[in-house]
């Protein structure tokens, strides 16, 4: 489960914080799962793996990364609004009645902690929309009981140091004023907005959410130490292996270059370039064009060496 991780991190390099790549790392089943373990009440009993294998999207998906929802909330004469990450998940074991409950969710990332507004009231605004975009789409008519809970979860990258590695979350809640209305919380417990602030400069405990996050954005750590910190320190032993396999490939891809792929190459070697992409593709279940951006390799290049065996374009950059 850990490839497509790896291959991200040596992907984006130092540059893990542009919005591209922060949003392609947070796409990572396994990020997610870190994610909601440790902000929601729903998945807080259950291990990391089991969130990512069975709770995240759709069972009959097996691949790594996140298919996500609708990215555009499109609403007449209140325009549209553009979110990083919108996914689903199935919250389990609700009651006997109901197995699986189905949870929206949007993952933010935010490189200011000020940008000119409050994070949390744009989260607010973000979570309405993700309630009232439901009509029509989860529920019709006047069914309003199937209005599904909502998360917006927000990362703010390079948080002030005075607050340190914190996690807030802000939720609807129940007061009784006079009396006492019966409760059910399921029926007001519609939407949460969570804030995660990091900085890297203030010491965070091992193993914690704050500090996985904290390495995985910095742009001070290169990708071979993001994995090995990954791999030692959050119980993540398969992406040491996978980020092994990935360099090698880099470095072969370097190798072809140096071989003198400006001058063409035979076709010999070039159809091994070509299997190395379909092999990363296999293996991380990815489309031509993120196996090419992977290994540094245009999707021209990948056609012209499975046809012909020869690279005309710069060199590649891994």
């Amino acid at each position: 489960m850990e490839k497509a991780l790896a291959a991200e991190l040596l992907n984006a390099g130092a540059m893990a914080q542009y919005n591209e790549f922060a949003k392609s790392i947070l796409s990572n089943k396994l990020i997610l799962a870190w994610i909601l373990k440790e902000v929601t009440e729903e998945f807080k009993e259950f291990s990391v793996r089991q969130i990512a294998s069975e709770y995240l999207g759709e069972q009959q998906d097996n691949s790594e990364k996140i298919t996500g929802d609708d990215s555009v909330s499109s609403i007449p004469k209140e325009g549209a609004y553009i979110f990083d990450v919108r996914t689903h998940a199935y919250a389990p074991h609700i009651s006997e009645q109901e197995k699986r409950r189905k949870v929206l969710l949007d993952i933010e990332a935010q490189k200011d902690y000020y940008p000119g507004y409050q994070i949390v009231t744009r989260g607010i605004f973000y979570g309405g929309r993700m309630l009232s975009g439901q009509g029509g789409t989860e529920f019709t008519g006047k069914d309003f009981d199937s209005l599904k809970k909502v998360y917006s979860i927000w990362l703010c990258l390079n948080g002030p140091e005075y607050i340190g590695n914190a996690i807030s979350k802000y939720e609807i809640k129940k007061q009784d004023i006079k009396g006492k209305i019966p409760d059910f919380p399921e029926s007001y417990d519609k939407m949460t907005v969570v804030l995660i602030n990091l900085n890297r400069v203030v010491p965070d405990r091992k193993g914690s959410l704050t500090r996985l996050l904290n390495v995985i954005f910095s742009p001070e750590i290169s990708a071979k130490e993001k994995i090995d910190i990954l791999g030692n320190e959050f119980e993540m032993e398969g992406i040491l292996n996978a980020g092994k396999e990935l360099d090698t490939m880099c470095n072969f891809a370097e190798g072809i270059y140096e071989a003198g792929i400006s001058k063409g190459i035979n076709q010999g070697i070039a159809f091994q370039v070509a299997a190395g992409i379909e092999n990363v593709m296999k293996n991380l279940q990815i489309p031509v064009e993120k196996a090419c951006e992977i290994l540094g390799v245009t999707v021209d290049q990948y056609n012209k060496a499975k046809e012909n065996g020869i690279f005309q374009e710069e060199k590649l950059n891994c």
